[in-house]
């Protein structure tokens, strides 16, 4: 069973809740966050001759529709690099996937991935081009942004690399709380990490398995 870990932004009462599937949960909105699936990606790639399995596509849906079904969200919000590529046959699946869930209402904040779909998430009233704020006075934006707000962002595929005993290393996919702005795992299994650092003005929650865990210093 999934352990979520309950976050709060400094001087902020709203609750988050940070989800061992590379997600994160507002409970008071019923809000639903994701950042940088790059759906498309492996299709892209196996157009270009490499082999990449199209079950990674399928896995992430699969995630996703599982948190959907476990925090029954009103609100799904990709915080931007939804679509690795311009269209292919992952766009129709995902629609399929879509008609699932008609009651979710999906908002994809526009990442500098999303610009050769923009058209179709434009027809389909997906996407949103800027910053996009909550009732709760938080904004979501694809790329980290400096304001005295709470923000909740993705673009840099954070990652923690735990070191152990005998130059034994792990690197973890982590959210990255910097001052005012969280920071969300890269959601695609089909991306890679940024090594991040853990300085006093920062917090690190890294997923381990089924759970969050807060780095302490």
């Amino acid at each position: 069973m999934p352990i979520d870990f309950q976050f709060h932004f400094p001087n902020s009462s709203v609750p988050i809740e940070l989800l061992p599937e590379k997600a994160a949960f507002i409970p008071e909105s019923a809000t639903l966050l994701i950042a940088d699936p790059h759906f498309g990606k492996a299709t892209h790639f196996r157009k270009a001759g490499i082999p990449i399995p199209e079950q990674i596509f399928h896995k992430d849906l699969d995630i996703l529709g599982n948190l959907i079904v476990r925090k029954q969200p009103i609100s799904l919000i990709i915080l931007g690099d939804f679509f690795h590529s311009d269209h292919n046959q992952e766009w129709e699946r995902f629609l399929y996937w879509k008609t699932k869930f008609p009651r979710v209402n999906l908002k994809i904040v526009e990442g500098n991935h999303d610009r050769k779909m923009k058209s179709r998430l434009l027809d389909h009233d997906f996407l949103y081009p800027d910053a996009l704020p909550s009732p709760e006075g938080i904004y979501f934006s694809h790329e980290p942004l400096l304001t005295e707000k709470p923000v909740v962002c993705g673009h840099i595929h954070p990652g923690f690399i735990l070191k152990g005993a005998g130059r034994q290393k792990i690197s973890l996919p982590c959210f990255y709380l910097d001052q005012n702005c969280l920071i969300l795992p890269a959601f695609g299994a089909f991306t890679g990490l940024s090594p991040m650092k853990k300085l006093p003005k920062n917090k690190v929650f890294i997923i381990n398995g089924d759970q969050v865990i807060e780095i302490q210093d």
